[in-house]
Protein backbone atom coordinates (compact mmCIF):
# COMPACT_ATOMS: atom_id res chain seq x y z
CA UNK A 1 0.00 0.00 0.00
CA UNK A 2 2.81 2.40 0.90
CA UNK A 3 4.57 1.52 -2.35
CA UNK A 4 1.41 2.35 -4.35
CA UNK A 5 1.05 5.70 -2.59
CA UNK A 6 4.70 6.50 -3.33
CA UNK A 7 4.21 5.73 -7.03
CA UNK A 8 1.10 7.93 -7.20
CA UNK A 9 2.96 10.76 -5.47
CA UNK A 10 5.82 10.51 -7.96
CA UNK A 11 3.43 10.63 -10.91
CA UNK A 12 1.76 13.69 -9.38
CA UNK A 13 5.08 15.47 -8.91
CA UNK A 14 6.23 14.62 -12.43
CA UNK A 15 3.07 16.22 -13.82
CA UNK A 16 3.72 19.44 -11.93
CA UNK A 17 7.39 19.54 -12.95
CA UNK A 18 6.71 19.32 -16.69
CA UNK A 19 8.77 21.72 -18.77
CA UNK A 20 7.06 23.01 -21.90
CA UNK A 21 9.17 23.55 -24.98
CA UNK A 22 8.75 26.39 -27.47
CA UNK A 23 6.65 25.01 -30.34
CA UNK A 24 7.72 24.52 -33.92
CA UNK A 25 6.07 27.26 -36.00
CA UNK A 26 3.63 26.69 -38.86
CA UNK A 27 2.55 28.90 -41.73
CA UNK A 28 -1.24 28.66 -41.76
CA UNK A 29 -1.71 31.27 -44.48
CA UNK A 30 -1.59 29.83 -47.98
CA UNK A 31 1.37 31.34 -49.83
CA UNK A 32 -0.43 30.82 -53.11
CA UNK A 33 -3.37 33.02 -52.17
CA UNK A 34 -3.57 35.73 -54.88
CA UNK A 35 -3.62 38.40 -52.14
CA UNK A 36 -0.26 37.23 -50.79
CA UNK A 37 3.10 38.75 -51.75
CA UNK A 38 6.61 38.53 -50.20
CA UNK A 39 6.27 42.11 -48.92
CA UNK A 40 3.30 41.27 -46.71
CA UNK A 41 3.49 40.69 -42.96
CA UNK A 42 2.43 37.20 -41.89
CA UNK A 43 2.02 36.28 -38.20
CA UNK A 44 4.18 33.46 -36.87
CA UNK A 45 2.01 30.72 -35.31
CA UNK A 46 3.27 28.00 -32.97
CA UNK A 47 0.81 25.30 -31.75
CA UNK A 48 1.53 24.27 -28.15
CA UNK A 49 -1.27 21.80 -27.48
CA UNK A 50 -4.80 20.90 -26.34
CA UNK A 51 -6.43 19.93 -23.08
CA UNK A 52 -9.00 17.16 -22.80
CA UNK A 53 -11.80 19.65 -22.11
CA UNK A 54 -11.55 21.80 -25.25
CA UNK A 55 -8.89 24.35 -24.32
CA UNK A 56 -5.97 25.00 -26.64
CA UNK A 57 -2.79 27.07 -26.31
CA UNK A 58 -0.60 28.58 -28.98
CA UNK A 59 2.25 31.01 -29.49
CA UNK A 60 1.71 33.99 -31.80
CA UNK A 61 4.42 36.37 -32.94
CA UNK A 62 3.80 39.57 -34.87
CA UNK A 63 6.52 41.52 -36.59
CA UNK A 64 7.60 44.70 -34.75
CA UNK A 65 5.52 47.69 -35.76
CA UNK A 66 2.47 45.64 -36.81
CA UNK A 67 -0.75 45.14 -34.87
CA UNK A 68 -0.22 47.72 -32.16
CA UNK A 69 -1.99 46.60 -29.00
CA UNK A 70 -1.99 42.94 -30.04
CA UNK A 71 -0.43 40.35 -27.77
CA UNK A 72 2.82 38.77 -28.87
CA UNK A 73 3.25 35.68 -26.77
CA UNK A 74 1.13 32.77 -25.54
CA UNK A 75 -2.66 32.60 -25.75
CA UNK A 76 -4.93 30.11 -23.97
CA UNK A 77 -8.34 29.86 -25.67
CA UNK A 78 -11.55 27.87 -25.23
CA UNK A 79 -12.65 26.02 -28.37
CA UNK A 80 -16.17 25.97 -26.92
CA UNK A 81 -16.60 29.74 -26.55
CA UNK A 82 -13.81 30.96 -28.90
CA UNK A 83 -12.75 33.32 -26.11
CA UNK A 84 -9.22 33.86 -24.82
CA UNK A 85 -9.17 32.88 -21.16
CA UNK A 86 -5.52 33.50 -20.30
CA UNK A 87 -2.13 34.33 -21.74
CA UNK A 88 1.39 35.66 -21.30
CA UNK A 89 2.96 38.54 -23.21
CA UNK A 90 6.50 37.85 -24.41
CA UNK A 91 8.92 40.15 -26.21
CA UNK A 92 10.20 39.11 -29.64
CA UNK A 93 13.36 40.31 -31.34
CA UNK A 94 13.56 41.95 -34.78
CA UNK A 95 13.50 38.51 -36.41
CA UNK A 96 10.31 37.48 -34.62
CA UNK A 97 12.04 35.06 -32.23
CA UNK A 98 10.97 34.82 -28.58
CA UNK A 99 13.38 32.05 -27.62
CA UNK A 100 15.18 34.14 -24.97
CA UNK A 101 11.87 35.41 -23.53
CA UNK A 102 10.53 31.84 -23.41
CA UNK A 103 13.58 30.68 -21.46
CA UNK A 104 13.43 33.66 -19.11
CA UNK A 105 9.74 33.02 -18.40
CA UNK A 106 9.89 29.21 -18.35
CA UNK A 107 8.41 28.82 -14.86
CA UNK A 108 5.53 31.18 -15.61
CA UNK A 109 4.84 29.42 -18.92
CA UNK A 110 4.88 25.98 -17.29
CA UNK A 111 2.56 27.17 -14.53
CA UNK A 112 0.09 28.69 -17.00
CA UNK A 113 -0.11 25.65 -19.28
CA UNK A 114 -0.29 23.14 -16.40
CA UNK A 115 -3.12 25.19 -14.89
CA UNK A 116 -5.27 24.37 -17.93
CA UNK A 117 -3.96 20.81 -18.35
CA UNK A 118 -2.45 21.57 -21.75
CA UNK A 119 -0.55 18.69 -23.35
CA UNK A 120 2.73 19.75 -24.95
CA UNK A 121 2.03 17.80 -28.15
CA UNK A 122 1.15 20.45 -30.73
CA UNK A 123 -2.11 20.47 -32.71
CA UNK A 124 -1.46 17.58 -35.05
CA UNK A 125 -1.96 17.76 -38.81
CA UNK A 126 -3.32 20.93 -40.41
CA UNK A 127 -5.90 20.11 -43.09
CA UNK A 128 -6.06 22.63 -45.95
CA UNK A 129 -9.50 21.52 -47.03
CA UNK A 130 -13.13 22.50 -46.51
CA UNK A 131 -14.12 18.81 -46.42
CA UNK A 132 -14.25 16.66 -43.30
CA UNK A 133 -15.60 13.16 -43.89
CA UNK A 134 -19.24 13.82 -44.89
CA UNK A 135 -19.22 17.44 -43.78
CA UNK A 136 -18.26 20.59 -45.61
CA UNK A 137 -17.18 23.97 -44.21
CA UNK A 138 -18.63 27.04 -45.89
CA UNK A 139 -17.43 30.64 -45.45
CA UNK A 140 -19.97 33.28 -46.48
CA UNK A 141 -18.98 36.93 -46.52
CA UNK A 142 -20.26 40.27 -47.71
CA UNK A 143 -18.36 43.57 -47.92
CA UNK A 144 -19.86 46.82 -46.65
CA UNK A 145 -18.50 50.08 -48.06
CA UNK A 146 -19.54 52.25 -45.16
CA UNK A 147 -16.23 53.29 -43.65
CA UNK A 148 -14.69 56.75 -43.60
CA UNK A 149 -11.75 55.91 -45.86
CA UNK A 150 -12.91 55.66 -49.51
CA UNK A 151 -9.81 53.68 -50.56
CA UNK A 152 -9.19 51.22 -47.73
CA UNK A 153 -12.52 51.45 -45.93
CA UNK A 154 -14.27 48.08 -46.09
CA UNK A 155 -15.88 46.02 -43.36
CA UNK A 156 -16.90 42.38 -43.82
CA UNK A 157 -19.94 40.54 -42.49
CA UNK A 158 -19.29 36.82 -42.38
CA UNK A 159 -20.69 33.43 -41.39
CA UNK A 160 -18.99 30.04 -41.08
CA UNK A 161 -21.28 27.03 -41.58
CA UNK A 162 -20.62 23.30 -41.21
CA UNK A 163 -22.78 20.36 -42.20
CA UNK A 164 -24.31 18.55 -45.17
CA UNK A 165 -27.68 18.17 -46.86
CA UNK A 166 -28.58 15.16 -44.70
CA UNK A 167 -28.10 16.60 -41.20
CA UNK A 168 -28.34 20.24 -42.19
CA UNK A 169 -25.92 23.09 -41.58
CA UNK A 170 -25.12 24.74 -38.30
CA UNK A 171 -23.57 28.15 -37.82
CA UNK A 172 -20.12 27.87 -36.31
CA UNK A 173 -19.65 31.63 -35.95
CA UNK A 174 -20.68 34.93 -37.47
CA UNK A 175 -19.79 38.56 -37.06
CA UNK A 176 -18.26 41.62 -38.62
CA UNK A 177 -14.62 42.42 -39.22
CA UNK A 178 -14.25 46.18 -39.02
CA UNK A 179 -12.86 48.68 -41.49
CA UNK A 180 -9.49 48.51 -43.27
CA UNK A 181 -9.77 44.76 -43.90
CA UNK A 182 -9.31 43.73 -47.52
CA UNK A 183 -10.30 40.08 -47.43
CA UNK A 184 -11.26 37.07 -45.34
CA UNK A 185 -9.98 33.61 -46.26
CA UNK A 186 -10.66 30.06 -45.07
CA UNK A 187 -7.30 28.38 -44.45
CA UNK A 188 -8.15 24.94 -43.02
CA UNK A 189 -8.69 23.15 -39.72
CA UNK A 190 -7.15 21.09 -36.93
CA UNK A 191 -8.79 18.08 -35.25
CA UNK A 192 -8.79 17.82 -31.46
CA UNK A 193 -7.00 14.65 -30.31
CA UNK A 194 -9.29 14.32 -27.28
CA UNK A 195 -12.86 14.98 -28.44
CA UNK A 196 -15.10 15.15 -31.49
CA UNK A 197 -14.24 18.77 -32.24
CA UNK A 198 -12.33 20.73 -34.89
CA UNK A 199 -10.64 24.12 -34.88
CA UNK A 200 -11.36 26.16 -38.00
CA UNK A 201 -8.76 28.74 -39.08
CA UNK A 202 -9.52 31.94 -40.99
CA UNK A 203 -7.15 34.71 -42.02
CA UNK A 204 -7.82 38.37 -42.73
CA UNK A 205 -5.64 41.15 -44.11
CA UNK A 206 -5.42 44.85 -43.33
CA UNK A 207 -4.36 47.04 -46.23
CA UNK A 208 -1.24 49.06 -45.42
CA UNK A 209 -0.67 52.55 -46.80
CA UNK A 210 2.58 51.45 -48.46
CA UNK A 211 0.85 48.68 -50.41
CA UNK A 212 1.60 45.81 -48.02
CA UNK A 213 -0.97 43.65 -46.25
CA UNK A 214 -0.80 42.80 -42.53
CA UNK A 215 -2.39 39.41 -41.90
CA UNK A 216 -4.01 38.06 -38.75
CA UNK A 217 -5.47 34.66 -37.80
CA UNK A 218 -8.84 33.73 -36.28
CA UNK A 219 -9.73 30.42 -34.62
CA UNK A 220 -13.22 28.93 -34.20
CA UNK A 221 -13.99 25.66 -32.44
CA UNK A 222 -16.80 23.43 -33.70
CA UNK A 223 -18.28 20.30 -32.13
CA UNK A 224 -19.03 17.42 -34.50
CA UNK A 225 -21.52 15.85 -32.08
CA UNK A 226 -24.67 15.07 -34.16
CA UNK A 227 -26.92 16.54 -31.44
CA UNK A 228 -25.39 19.99 -32.04
CA UNK A 229 -26.81 20.10 -35.57
CA UNK A 230 -30.43 20.13 -34.37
Amino acid sequence: MKKLLLILLCVHLIGFSQIFTEPTTLNLIDEYDPNWSPGNNLPIFGPIGWSKDGIFAYQMIYFPGCYEGESTGINVVSAKTDKQIDGIDLNSDENGSIESSWNENQKEIDSLLLKYNIRNTGFGEFYRSNKLENFEIILKQRSNNRCDDPVFGTSINYQVLLGNNKVGYKRVTSGEIECLYTGLNFEGYFISPFEDRILIVLSAATQGYEGEKDYDLYFYGCSLNPSTFK
